[in-house]
């Protein structure tokens, strides 16, 4: 290390600088400002001489240019990409405020001997990835208006989400919305069979295996290829039977390139009883997608043995087998009663670090570390009470389970049918980026006023 005087316009910006950029009229950005003017510049700038990057200092940098300074006094280091990143951190964390994204991004790609010296520890930087965030409900109730304001083909910009009034089977709409964007998880509530009739004219469900099919190609284009996808939809029951066009859909998936990983279950305790002569509906299974044998996820923190660790494959936990029930007639002999025990009947999804009571994550790549365990494929949560009829409703906890399962703050969702926005709600209490899709202008217009009403901010329209 050496101090050097190096004249400004030879010093470069770090863009990855994860601290929030001020600007002149912010009382953080004035109290600096007259402490330069004051004191003059009694700590250096931080430079790497490998590209004459910028490490510690931006805001003076941009102070001391702002008033006319050419020159100034640098403390000049020599220090590979990844140190540079690792000390970005450290001098940036006495003082300022992080931008969430940009700093989740440096410290998710640095290694774990390069994150000690950052002056985070474990918990700290558990914290900033958004591994103990919950997400809350927000109990939406509204019904469509019959007059909306969204008009086909006008996009809303929510903070830092799209949302597209068009058609999720379309490449130029989907390619529109992204807007050159990789989504890194996708999930999504499709609709059913001969169901919303006034969005999609109602899918037969001959027909629906063949429409879905355009779906999941546009999924596929836009996906990244470590990205996952996430299907909730169960077949509806027509004649005394349930129909196939669920399981034909994932065949033809299946066929068409896509990896089917794994059926997981949402229980929906307390769901009131259904037809007289059939089972209560307690559960919807959400189909798992990928493009590449690799999956990039979030798994649960647990103690767990290191040594039994080693023997567990990177998979979800088998929580439940498959019990198919089949009948030879329409009327069947049906009699309800109580069948085994409470414990039976219902999995809780249970709380993951048990030492702390709270339900934090950490980043995995197909691979175990100490400490990291299987998130089970069984989820207990209640459904949407909500009044508004939409077939494919789903409570914000749900989306919200998946996206910290597959993604890290700062990352991109794809939701390629919106409804009322549950999926962006989600995606804004975690950090991430949702690119939503949805073909009913009201229901647009209920995502962007469910949106304004969670975050206290104005959306803005571009018309077509």
């Amino acid at each position: 290390m050496e101090i050097k005087r190096i004249p400004l316009k030879q010093i470069n910006p770090a863009k990855y600088n994860p601290r929030k950029d001020l600007k002149p009229g912010d009382p953080e950005y004035e109290k600096l400002k007259k402490s330069i003017d004051e004191f003059d510049l009694v700590e250096p700038l931080v430079m790497n001489k490998r590209g004459n990057m910028l490490i510690s200092g931006h805001q003076r940098l941009k102070i001391l240019l702002e008033r006319g300074d050419t020159e100034t006094e640098v403390s000049v280091v020599d220090l590979p990409p990844d140190r540079e990143r690792a000390l970005n951190i450290t001098l940036n964390k006495i003082a300022g405020q992080w931008d969430l994204p940009k700093l989740s991004e440096l410290l998710k790609n640095l290694d774990d001997d390069l994150k000690d010296i950052t002056g985070f520890d474990a918990e700290e930087i558990d914290e900033l990835l958004g591994f103990k965030e919950e997400v809350q409900e927000d109990n939406f109730d509204e019904e469509a208006p019959e007059r909306p304001i969204t008009k086909p083909g006008d996009i809303w910009l929510l903070g830092n989400h799209r949302l597209l009034c068009g058609d999720s089977t379309n490449p130029a709409d989907v390619e529109r919305l992204m807007h050159g964007a990789k989504a890194n998880c996708v999930i999504t509530s499709p609709p059913y069979a001969m169901q919303r009739k006034d969005d999609y004219g109602g899918i037969p469900a001959e027909e629906y295996p063949g429409w879905f099919f355009h779906v999941a190609s546009n999924v596929y284009r836009i996906l990244d290829d470590s990205g996952s996808f996430f299907v909730n939809i169960k077949e509806h029951v027509e004649g005394g039977q349930r129909s196939l066009y669920v399981m034909k859909t994932i065949i033809a998936l299946v066929e068409g390139g896509w990896r089917y990983v794994d059926q997981l279950i949402w229980t929906k305790p307390g769901l009131p009883g259904g037809w007289s002569n059939r089972l209560r509906n307690d559960f919807e299974p959400v189909h798992f997608f990928t493009k590449k044998e690799q999956i990039d996820w979030m798994v649960q923190l647990v103690e767990v043995d290191e040594d039994r660790l080693a023997t567990l494959p990177a998979d979800l936990v088998e929580m439940y087998e498959d019990i198919f029930h089949f009948t030879k007639a329409k009327k069947i002999k049906f009699k309800p009663r109580a069948v085994g025990s409470e414990s039976d009947a219902i999995r809780v999804y249970s709380k993951t670090n048990k030492t702390k009571g709270d339900s934090g994550n950490i980043s995995v790549s197909g691979k175990f570390k100490k400490g990291i365990a299987r998130p089970g494929n069984v989820l207990s949560l209640p459904g949407n009470q909500s009044s508004v009829k939409h077939s494919a409703a789903f409570p914000v906890k749900l989306p919200a389970f998946f996206i910290k399962l597959a993604t890290d703050v700062g990352d991109n969702v794809y939701e390629p049918f919106s409804g009322s926005g549950t999926t962006i709600m989600a995606a804004e209490q975690l950090g991430r980026n949702c690119y939503a899709m949805e073909l009913s202008p009201g229901y647009c217009d209920l995502a962007v006023k469910r949106w304004e009403q969670l975050t206290r901010e104005k959306a803005v329209r571009q018309e077509v």
